[in-house]
C-alpha cells in the first residue's frame, strides 16, 4: 500500500496542488477545471510537480475501482493525454493523494495500475523539502475531509448538499429547494392566473365586437392601467411572500431539533479535518516541528491562512460547487451552481512563496426559476478569471475581510437608520391617534364603514406605535424576530391608518418602512433569546387573562344597568386591552374601566416585546464550565495564549468567567453583559489576521444581537477598531516597570529606599514562589491572607485579574510573598506572564491588616523587580491608572481644570488618584488603554456593561445595582482538590 512520499524541490522549483475534480465517465471534458488544468500541464516546460490532494474521482456506489478510473481516463481523453505528455518530459511528476470519495485508490493495484500507464503515481500524503536561499522548509501536502450533515435533507438533494460552499447554510438551501423546486409550480401560479385572467379578459372583448353580444364579465379591476398594475403587483406580492413563509416554516419544522444558535461565519480551514485535527492544527504541528506549514485538499473553498511562523492553505474543489446568490425582486436567495478552480503554487525561491489561485464562472448552473432569481454572492467569490488571490509570506490571506466587512458595515447602517426611523414612526403613531383627522379623510371613510371601526383603527394605530416603540431596540440589533414583527405590525398600520381616515404621509411613510424591511432582509438575521420569551409566555398570558376577569367580575358586580351575556362582556374587557371599544358597556364601569385595561394592554405589549426581543443570553458557564466542551476549548485557549500572547494583558483572557471565540489561529475572550459582547484584552493571535478575526467576531456577535465592546484596548489595535467602525475613548493609562534599568538611587526613588530599608531592617524577608507548586501545607496561611480584600472591599476586575490561585493548570505565574518576623506571611503579590514585556503583569495585591511598618506592598514590588531583573526579565506591569494623562496634565485649559476637579472628586469614592501616585513612584513607562465601543447610542450600554464587569460597586446610585449583580465572581477562586491537599497537611501538622 502506498504510504508517504518525500520530494525534494530544488531551488526554483514550483509545485502545483488542486483537489477535489470529482471525475467521472459523465465528467464534461470541456468543463473550466479540466480545460485549465489541461492548459497548465500542457505550459509547464521546466521541472514542475503537480498534486491532486484527494478527491481526484467520485466513483458511483459499488463501482470496481479500476474499470471506473479506466473508464473515466479513456472518456476525458484531453486530460489524459496531457497527464502522459506531462509526465513524459524530465523533471515533470504528479502524484494523485486519496481522499474521502476514491480512498480505494490505496489498496487497488488495479486502479493504481491505470494511474501508472498515465504515469501517474498514488501517495498516502506528501513532505515538499523545499531549498530556499537560506534553507531546506518542509510543507506538508495532504487530502482532508469536509463532513457535511446532509441527513436532515431529502435525498434527491443530498448529492448538492455535499457541494455546499457553507454547510451553515443548509437550512436556507433546504429551504431554497423547497421554496424554488418543489413548490415551483406554485410560485409562477399568481403570475401565470393573471395572465389568463388578462387573455379571458382581452378574448371577451374580441368576442363582443365579433358577435355583437355584450358580455358582462366582471373583473377585480379599474378604469386606470397603472392602478390595475399595481394590484396585480400587490397581490402576486402577497401570493409569493405566503409561499416563501410557507416553505420557511416547512424547514423550521425540519430543523427545530437541530438547531443552534449562529456560530459566526464559516471558516474552510476549520472544517477540514486531517488525522484528527482540523487543517489549521495540522499545519500547526507540520510548523512546530520547524516546518512552514502545510496544504491540505478536501475543503469546501479556497483558503489562505497565516500561521504564527508559518502558512495553512486549501486549493479548494476544482468543480461545480453550490453558493448562496441574493435573491431578486424581493425573494429569499437561491442557491445554484458554479464552476471553480483552485490551485495552490509552492515555489522554491529565495524565500519560500505559497500563493492560492482562484476562479469562478460567471454562468450559473439551476433550474429557470433559480437563474432567473439568483443575483449577486451572498460573500466573497474569486473573480472570472483564474488569478492571484492569497499569497504568504508577501500577501495577504483568503478570504480577506474587505468584502465582509463592507457588508457588515452596509448592514449596521441599515439596521441604525432603520431603527431609528422604526423609533420615529411608532412615536409619530401614538402622535396622530390624538389629533382629530381631516373631516375630508373621515367623511370618506365614514362613507362606507360604522364609526366604531375607525375608533378602533385610532386605537389599535395607537398600541401599534408602542409596539414599535418597543421592536426599534430589537432592529438595531439586528433581530430576525424583531424584524417579522415590526412588518406586520406596519402592514396592521397601514390598514389601521386608512380605516381611521389617517393622512397620506402616515400611510407612505409605514409602507415605505415596510418596503424597506422586506428589501434589506438581510440585514435582520440575528437570533433572540428563546428561553426568556418562553418562561414570560405563560405569566404574560396569566396576566392577561386575571386582568381580563377581573374587569369582568368588577363590572358586573358594581353597572347597576343590565348588561349582556357573560361572553359578550369578556369580549368587551378583552378588547379594550388594546383600546377597541366597540362593545359599549355601562357608562360608569366603562369610564373606568377603558384607561385602566388600555394601560394594562400597553404593559402587557411593552413587556412581551421586552422579552421577544431580549438578546441571547450566554448560559453556558452556568450549566457547563467543567464540561469537556469547556476544558477543551481552555486548552485550545492556553495554547494559542501561550504562542501569540504579545500584549500585557494577554493571560488574563483566561479567566473563568470569560468565553471563548476562535478564528483559525485567534483568540477573542469574551463575556456577556445585558446584551453586550465585552471583550478583554485585545484579540490574541497572529498581526495578519487581525482584521479578520474582528470581522468574524462581530459577525458572530452581531447573529447573536449583542453590541461589542473592548475594555482596555491597546494603542496598536485602534486602526484595527477603527477600520472595523469602532470608536475609542481612553480611560487611563498602565503602568510598565523596566526591569533592568529600575534603581532605588536618586532623590525621587526616596520614599522606595526608606520603605524597604525599613522592612529589611524589622527582620521581614522575601520569597519568589510558582503559585501551581506551592507546598500545600502553608498553602491555608496564604490563603487567609489573600482573603482579606482590600480595605474590606468586595473583589473586582475583569480586565486586569485573573481570579485564581494555586491553580495546578497556571504554569509560570510568580508569587511574591513577603514575611514577618515571625515567618507568619505579611503580604502576597501574584504575577502572570507577559510574553510581551518578556516579563510579568501584577494580577493579584493583598496585605496583612495587623501591625506592620509602612510599605509592605512597595518592599514586595521593589523586590520583585529586582528578582525579575537577575532572572533576564525585561518589564513589569503594574497597575492601571484611571485617567493618568487627565490627573498629570497641569495645563490651565478649563476643560482639563474641570475634568481634574471631577476625577478627584470620584477619588474620594474609587481610587483614581491614589492609584496614579502609587505608580508614579516607580517611574514607569505609561501605556495608553481605551474604551472601545461600536456608536454613539451603544456608549452607555459598553460603560454599564464595563463597570458590571469590573465590579466597581462604590459608585453613587449606579452602585448600589451592581452589587448584587449574579455574574460578579465573590471572590478569587481557589481549585478544590487544593483546598482539600491543604486542609489535609493542616490535620497532619495537628496531629
Amino acid at each position: 500500500m502506498p504510504g508517504r512520499r518525500t520530494l525534494q524541490v530544488p531551488y526554483g522549483q514550483h509545485v502545483y496542488v488542486v483537489s477535489d475534480l470529482s471525475l467521472s465517465p459523465g465528467s464534461d471534458p470541456n468543463g473550466r477545471a479540466l480545460r485549465e488544468l489541461a492548459e497548465l500541464l500542457n505550459g509547464l516546460d521546466d521541472p514542475a510537480v503537480v498534486i491532486v490532494a484527494g478527491g481526484l474521482f467520485a466513483p458511483s456506489e459499488g463501482a470496481r475501482p479500476g474499470p471506473f478510473v479506466a473508464e473515466t481516463l479513456a472518456t476525458l481523453s484531453p486530460l489524459a493525454s496531457a497527464l502522459r505528455a506531462f509526465t513524459e518530459r524530465a523533471g515533470h511528476q504528479v502524484l494523485v493523494l486519496p481522499g474521502a470519495s476514491d480512498h480505494d485508490l490505496l489498496s487497488n493495484p488495479a486502479a493504481q495500475g491505470e494511474l501508472a500507464a498515465h504515469g501517474v503515481a498514488v501517495a498516502r500524503d506528501v513532505v515538499l523539502q523545499v531549498a530556499t536561499a537560506d534553507d531546506v522548509r518542509d510543507v506538508v501536502v495532504a487530502a482532508g475531509v469536509t463532513e457535511v450533515d446532509d441527513t436532515v435533507v431529502g435525498a434527491r438533494d443530498r448529492p448538492d448538499a455535499r457541494r455546499l460552499e457553507d454547510p451553515s447554510a443548509l437550512a436556507r438551501f433546504a429551504a431554497s429547494r423547497l421554496l424554488y423546486r418543489r413548490l415551483a409550480a406554485w410560485v409562477w401560479l399568481p403570475v401565470v392566473a393573471f395572465v389568463l385572467l388578462d387573455l379571458w379578459s382581452l378574448f371577451s372583448v374580441v368576442a363582443d365586437h365579433l358577435v355583437h353580444h355584450h358580455y358582462r364579465i366582471h373583473l377585480l379591476t379599474t378604469r386606470s392601467f397603472w392602478a390595475n398594475l399595481a394590484a396585480v403587483l400587490v397581490v402576486v406580492a402577497a401570493a409569493e411572500t405566503a409561499l416563501a413563509a410557507l416553505a420557511g416554516w416547512l424547514v423550521r419544522r425540519r430543523f427545530a431539533r437541530r438547531a443552534s444558535a449562529p456560530t459566526g461565519p464559516p471558516d474552510t480551514l476549520s472544517l477540514t479535518r486531517v488525522d484528527g485535527v482540523d487543517a489549521l492544527e495540522f499545519a500547526r504541528r507540520v510548523v512546530e516541528r520547524g516546518g512552514a506549514g502545510a496544504v491540505v485538499g478536501g475543503s469546501l473553498g479556497p483558503a489562505l491562512a497565516y500561521l504564527d511562523q508559518g502558512v495553512s492553505a486549501s486549493p479548494g474543489p476544482s468543480r461545480r460547487v453550490l453558493v448562496e446568490r441574493r435573491g431578486r425582486f424581493g425573494l429569499p436567495p437561491a442557491f445554484v451552481a458554479v464552476e471553480r478552480l483552485g490551485v495552490v503554487e509552492i515555489e522554491a525561491a529565495s524565500a519560500l512563496q505559497v500563493r492560492l489561485l482562484a476562479g469562478e464562472s460567471n454562468r450559473v448552473w439551476g433550474t429557470p426559476l433559480e437563474r432567473i432569481v439568483a443575483g449577486a454572492p451572498m460573500g466573497p467569490a474569486p473573480s472570472p478569471t483564474t488569478s492571484v488571490v492569497g499569497a504568504w509570506p508577501r500577501g495577504r490571506p483568503y478570504p480577506v475581510s474587505a468584502e465582509r466587512l463592507d457588508e457588515q458595515r452596509r448592514h449596521r447602517v441599515i439596521r441604525r437608520w432603520v431603527s431609528w426611523s422604526i423609533l420615529a414612526d411608532g412615536l409619530l403613531n401614538v402622535a396622530v391617534t390624538t389629533v382629530r383627522p381631516l373631516h375630508s379623510h373621515l367623511h370618506l371613510v365614514l362613507s362606507v364603514l360604522p364609526v366604531a371601526v375607525a375608533k378602533s383603527a385610532a386605537a389599535l394605530t395607537a398600541v401599534a406605535g408602542v409596539a414599535l416603540v418597543m421592536l426599534a431596540r430589537g432592529l438595531h440589533r439586528g433581530q430576525r424576530r424583531a424584524w417579522f414583527l415590526s412588518a406586520a405590525t406596519l402592514a396592521v398600520t397601514l390598514v389601521a391608518h386608512a380605516l381611521r381616515g389617517g393622512t397620506i404621509v402616515a400611510i407612505a411613510v409605514a409602507a415605505a418602512l415596510l418596503v424597506t424591511l422586506v428589501i434589506e432582509r438581510d440585514a435582520f438575521r440575528a437570533v433572540s433569546d428563546r428561553t426568556s420569551a418562553a418562561e414570560a409566555a405563560p405569566r404574560l398570558a396569566l396576566a392577561a387573562v386575571v386582568a381580563v376577569l377581573a374587569a369582568t367580575f368588577g363590572t358586573e358586580a358594581v353597572a347597576e344597568d343590565r348588561l349582556p351575556s357573560l361572553g359578550v362582556v369578556i369580549l368587551a374587557c378583552a378588547e379594550r386591552l388594546v383600546g377597541i371599544t366597540s362593545i359599549a358597556l355601562p357608562e360608569g364601569p366603562s369610564d373606568f374601566l377603558d384607561p385602566v385595561m388600555l394601560a394594562v394592554g400597553v404593559a402587557l405589549v411593552v413587556a412581551t416585546l421586552y422579552f421577544v426581543t431580549r438578546p441571547v443570553v450566554d448560559r453556558r458557564l452556568s450549566s457547563a464550565a467543567l464540561s469537556a466542551e469547556r476544558r477543551l476549548a481552555e486548552r485550545r485557549a492556553r495554547d494559542i495564549v501561550t504562542r501569540h500572547g504579545a500584549g500585557t494583558l494577554d493571560y488574563f483572557a483566561l479567566r473563568d468567567d470569560k468565553q471563548f471565540f476562535f478564528f483559525r489561529d485567534s483568540l477573542v475572550a469574551y463575556a456577556v453583559y445585558g446584551g453586550v459582547a465585552l471583550v478583554s484584552p485585545d484579540p490574541i493571535g497572529p498581526v495578519a489576521e487581525r482584521a479578520e478575526v474582528l470581522g468574524a467576531f462581530r459577525e458572530f456577535a452581531q447573529a447573536h444581537g449583542w453590541t461589542v465592546g473592548v475594555m482596555g484596548a491597546g494603542a496598536s489595535w485602534l486602526p484595527v477598531y477603527h477600520a472595523n467602525g469602532f470608536h475609542a475613548i481612553y480611560v487611563g493609562d498602565e503602568a510598565v516597570v523596566d526591569c533592568a534599568s529600575f534603581s532605588l538611587a536618586g532623590q525621587k526613588m526616596k520614599g522606595l529606599r526608606q520603605a524597604c530599608t525599613r522592612l529589611e531592617r524589622h527582620g521581614y524577608t522575601v520569597e519568589f514562589l510558582d503559585p501551581a507548586h506551592v507546598d500545600p501545607g502553608r498553602v491555608a496561611a496564604l490563603l487567609e491572607l489573600t482573603a482579606k480584600l482590600r480595605r474590606g472591599e468586595g473583589e473586582r476586575g475583569f480586565s486586569m485579574m485573573l481570579g485564581r490561585l494555586f491553580d495546578p493548570k497556571d504554569r509560570g505565574l510568580l508569587l511574591t510573598v513577603v514575611n514577618g518576623p515571625d515567618g507568619a506571611p505579611a503580604a502576597a503579590c501574584q504575577f502572570v506572564p507577559a510574553p510581551g514585556i518578556a516579563g510579568y503583569s501584577l494580577d493579584l495585591m493583598r496585605r496583612d491588616s495587623g501591625e506592620h511598618p509602612n510599605g509592605l506592598i512597595d518592599y514586595a514590588l521593589c523586590s520583585t523587580i529586582f528578582h525579575l531583573a537577575r532572572q533576564g526579565a525585561t518589564g513589569l506591569s503594574l497597575n492601571f491608572a484611571a485617567f493618568r494623562s487627565v490627573l498629570e496634565d497641569e495645563s490651565g485649559t478649563v476643560v482639563t481644570r474641570m475634568e481634574r476637579w471631577a476625577l478627584r472628586r470620584l477619588s474620594g469614592i474609587l481610587p483614581i488618584e491614589s492609584l496614579w501616585s502609587f505608580n508614579a513612584k516607580y517611574q514607569p513607562d505609561w501605556q495608553p488603554r481605551y474604551l472601545v465601543y461600536p456608536a454613539a447610542e451603544s456608549f452607555v450600554p459598553v460603560v454599564a456593561a464595563t463597570l458590571r464587569a469590573e465590579s466597581l460597586t462604590e459608585l453613587p446610585l449606579l452602585g448600589r445595582l451592581l452589587v448584587h449583580d449574579p455574574l460578579n465572581r465573590p471572590a478569587t477562586v481557589t481549585p478544590e482538590e487544593v483546598l482539600a491537599a491543604a486542609r489535609d497537611a493542616g490535620h497532619d501538622s495537628a496531629a
